[in-house]
């Protein structure tokens, strides 16, 4: 009869309205889960996500590791104060977009430490890009106030993902000793 027919659709219609909710909210937990609160860019969560089944070995092989930091960043934060500091590390990650491709993953890995990765990349364009941002952070005039970064590009061939990183963090480091501003490549 007609009254069960509108109990149906009224019916389906609060169902369909709590299922789309209900998405709705588990699609913004998800994002809120992966990305960073300040910058937008990926957490760490995001490497657990790209990984084969309870291991740490990426899905994807052949990809460029960069891994950059902000210069002597404690003392931006000292001198010109923790809003500052924010915002030089979301100006970072702007520029960082602007460098890299849309199937490019970046991830915050924690302060002022970003890590790029670039599918399908050997070594030497791995450090083009690196040496692309750097060159953008050397020449913003847009940023509260100036900075520099360190760069430390290598390759992940495969395995447990945490070896290409301490590679990456090697170079990164050896630029930071040696010359601030600078693209060191762990090869």
């Amino acid at each position: 009869d007609g009254a069960s027919l509108i109990a149906i659709c009224a019916f389906e219609f609060i169902f369909e309205n709590a299922f789309a909710e209900m998405y709705n909210a588990q699609k913004k937990l998800e994002d809120v889960a992966l990305h960073d609160q300040l910058t937008g860019a990926f957490n760490r969560s995001k490497l657990n996500m790209m990984c084969m089944d309870d291991t740490n070995e990426l899905k994807l092989r052949n990809a460029g590791f960069i891994l950059l930091d902000i210069n002597e960043f404690k003392k931006i934060n000292e001198s010109f104060g923790h809003d500052v500091g924010d915002q030089i590390i979301k100006e970072l990650f702007k520029i960082i977009k602007i460098c890299t491709r849309d199937g490019d993953v970046c991830v915050r890995m924690g302060g002022e430490q970003f890590l790029i990765i670039v599918p399908n990349q050997g070594l030497a364009r791995t450090k083009e890009i690196g040496e692309r941002i750097r060159t953008h952070v050397a020449n913003n005039k847009d940023a509260a106030c100036e900075f520099k970064i360190s760069v430390g590009p290598t390759i992940y061939k495969g395995g447990d993902y945490h070896v290409a990183i301490n590679l990456a963090d090697k170079a990164l480091k050896f630029a930071k000793e040696n010359e601030v501003d600078l693209v060191v490549a762990y090869e």
